[in-house]
């Protein structure tokens, strides 16, 4: 396991390249937007400070409304930084919404240092989540629902997580199954409403989380001498959590 220290080394590495892969985007005087969707003051609020200083008030409305009804591709890059930067240090946008931008804009299309320098934030931003005591039940549910917005293969981010067997990580795996779990075992499907455009996404997710290989890398983790808080909360997962939902899918198929 990377020690945490190393966790946010990465990330602030992998934001500071988004800042300098989309430096050559600058602010244009004027942000055009649909004018019954977006006033002068919300204009106005993108040019109150500079790129790194703006703050997640200045930014939520055009994080919503960006590439749809304000503004296009070039504006959208120059303040792709800074919004994600903000989204991963736990400020509060629709990160749903946000990632998804990037599939609007048809991101795999872009440079390939662009997309690197994405592929890089969204690998480094997941990992400083996983290691991250939960803030929520919904954390890092809500991140791989984000992530997946716009990436099309999740099993990079899957396997991250399969071998990183540590307290918050097993934490955060029982938090998405509790709060998956009616719809897991009775639909085949998770709950936030944002996976209905990403079905093979989500699919990919459920395939993981009820197989043979997830369920033998956590229980075999219990022989493994774990603390005893992550001995608990692994015996919880895997005997009120994968092992139901294992046998569910056994019984049904």
């Amino acid at each position: 396991m990377i020690h945490r220290s190393g966790v946010e080394k990465d990330l602030d590495a992998a934001i500071a390249r988004l800042y300098e892969t989309f430096s050559s985007y600058k602010l244009r005087p004027r942000i055009e937007g649909c004018p019954c969707c977006v006033g002068k003051k919300r204009e106005r609020r993108l040019h109150t400070h500079s790129l790194r200083q703006l703050t997640t008030q200045d930014l939520s409305s055009y994080s919503q409304k960006a590439l749809t009804t304000w503004g296009d591709e070039y504006d959208f890059k120059h303040f792709l930084p800074r919004i994600f930067e903000l989204c991963a240090r736990n400020q509060e946008f629709d990160i749903e919404i946000v990632f998804g931008k990037l599939a609007y804009g048809g991101w795999r299309s872009w440079s390939f240092k662009e997309q690197a320098a994405i592929e890089q934030y969204f690998i480094s931003a997941w990992n400083e989540i996983l290691n991250s005591e939960p803030r929520s039940d919904e954390d890092a549910d809500s991140w791989l629902c984000a992530i997946a917005q716009s990436v099309d293969d999740l099993e990079p981010y899957l396997k991250l997580w399969q071998q990183n067997i540590s307290l918050f990580p097993v934490q955060h795996l029982s938090n998405l199954y509790l709060a998956n779990a009616e719809d897991l075992i009775t639909k085949r499907a998770l709950s936030n409403p944002f996976w209905e455009e990403r079905a093979p996404q989500m699919q990919q997710v459920v395939a993981w989380i009820s197989s043979d290989e997830t369920f033998a890398a956590f229980n075999n983790a219990l022989d493994s001498s774990p603390s005893d808080e992550l001995a608990h909360d692994l015996v919880l997962l895997v005997h009120l959590g994968l092992r139901p939902l294992r046998e569910a899918y056994l019984f049904s198929s």
